[in-house]
């Protein structure tokens, strides 16, 4: 009821924009290694584990890269 009129923000793309994509992604990495590391282990000795492995690991060097761009574009 008390808060001031919000400052109009021009459409665009900018940084804090550039953060929020990186971390949702990171987020989603996140939530799909878990799910990889599950699947991946119930294939335990199965020609299919390597595939599965292959996926985990990719997804994984995805995620860390998401995380440090969301990192690096918010702090500089």
């Amino acid at each position: 009821m008390f808060a001031p009129v919000p400052v109009e923000k021009p459409a665009g793309f900018d940084t804090a924009t550039a953060h929020k994509i990186a971390m949702t992604v990171a987020a989603a990495g996140m939530a799909t290694q878990i799910v990889l590391g599950i699947v991946t282990a119930s294939k335990e000795g199965q020609y299919a584990q390597r595939d599965f492995a292959l996926a985990h690991q990719i997804v994984g060097y995805t995620t860390l890269a998401a995380s440090l761009t969301g990192f690096t574009v918010l702090t500089f």
